[in-house]
């Protein structure tokens, strides 16, 4: 019999070693050994790519047996406790009176509709006296497909359904990334756990970023290829509108070498305009032609903003994002989060990446378990919603 717990909770465990069966056993007996129940309502996992991703799952599982598992390869993993690369990170997320379904599709690249119809079979659109709905989404991170296919999955589950998430990693190799949904590992894949509870979640979205240009027009694009802006060689307009914001960064954008030009992109990057908003959008390379190379489609016609930022805005936006979390559970005491936040934004932090995780630790008081995504997800009316580059997204309980 299973001992039945009364507030909604959250442990967390991790582990690092060569034996993939061994690490998914110690991170989740470490996790239960907090939990102090036999059996949770879902098993959060994140890993990075140096793992035989099944032996993992297997390992895991023979701590919390069938109970329902969603997980993703990552660019960094952390917790309450650490924050590290190449960990295996378990979360165990107990929800009394809740139901929760899990699911997997494949073939984002050639058809993310079956994709997401494959993830959602046999979910219900509603539950009588379960008057919330909310999900979590791992997507494939190099499918190229984050924008579009997080805009059907709303309408696929439901406009009325609150949801956070991350698109995965693979330890800044940008090769191939995988998602996990109970004993299945799967790349071109996204997986999503849609909850139905009596409780909201609260969600909430941050990024630290200011314009510092004028507006930019995308006049020729191909994909997440920008070709032009304003009718010019893509990087030419863009070096000569973040000329002020180099300068001050102490770099000659003409006569930079390739990987300072890159580290400049990471750290100031574009602003899609959304009325008084922005929603930042990373520009990854720049290629020979002077197109740049962004993380996610940059339509024609899109107006966008060249942005700046310091190191003290991304921290304190981290804080921000989960203080708008907790303000959105609508004056209950958090239980637990999940956080999901750019490897963009620890690549140019580094070593301060850890105080913008003590920050969100500090607001949420309470366990948290996240990863370093290659996008975040975000969805919920109000709220600056979509896929998001170099941005916190945190989602409380």
């Amino acid at each position: 019999m299973s001992l039945k717990i009364e507030t909604t909770s959250l442990a967390t465990g991790y582990a690092k070693g060569t034996d993939s069966y061994k690490t998914g056993e110690e991170a989740a007996r470490k996790a239960k050994i907090k939990f102090g129940v036999k059996n949770s309502d879902l098993i959060l996992v994140f890993m990075g790519t140096q793992y035989n991703f099944p032996e993992v799952i297997k390992g895991i599982r023979s701590i919390t047996g069938t109970t329902p598992l969603i997980g993703c390869t990552t660019a960094g993993e952390f917790t309450e406790e650490i924050v590290g690369k190449g960990l295996a990170a378990v979360g165990m997320l107990s929800i009394p009176d809740s139901k929760i379904y899990v699911g997997i599709g494949q073939g984002l690249r050639k058809n993310r509709r079956n994709a997401i119809a494959q993830a959602r079979e046999g979910f219900p659109s509603h539950i009588d006296g379960y008057p919330y709905k909310s999900a979590v989404t791992l997507i494939d991170g190099m499918a190229g497909q984050g924008e579009e296919a997080v805009e059907e999955l709303l309408y696929a589950l439901g406009t009325d359904t609150k949801f956070g998430g991350g698109a995965a990693g693979d330890d800044c190799k940008f090769k191939e990334t995988w998602v996990f949904c109970n004993d299945k590992a799967l790349t071109d894949a996204l997986t999503v756990a849609l909850i139905f509870s009596k409780t909201p979640f609260g969600l909430g979205v941050k990024h630290g970023h200011t314009p510092a240009t004028k507006p930019l027009f995308v006049t020729k694009s191909d994909g997440n290829i920008v070709k032009e802006l304003n009718g010019r060689p893509a990087f030419e307009e863009w070096k000569e509108q973040m000329e002020p914001v180099a300068k001050k960064s102490g770099i000659n954008l003409n006569t930079a070498p390739k990987d300072q030009i890159s580290s400049f992109l990471l750290a100031n990057e574009a602003g899609i305009v959304m009325g008084k908003e922005f929603k930042v959008r990373a520009p990854l390379q720049v290629n020979p032609d002077k197109s740049i190379q962004f993380a996610c489609e940059i339509p024609e016609g899109l107006i966008i903003r060249g942005m700046s930022s310091e190191k003290e805005d991304q921290i304190k936006s981290a804080k921000e994002a989960a203080e708008i979390a907790v303000k959105n559970l609508g004056g209950k005491k958090a239980s637990g989060g999940i956080i999901f936040d750019c490897i963009c934004r620890s690549l140019y932090l580094g070593e301060d990446f850890k105080k913008a995780v003590d920050g969100i630790k500090e607001t949420v008081k309470a366990p948290v378990i996240g990863f370093e995504t290659y996008g975040e997800i975000m969805m919920v009316q109000g709220q600056l919603s979509g896929m998001h580059n170099t941005t916190t997204v945190a989602m409380v309980f």
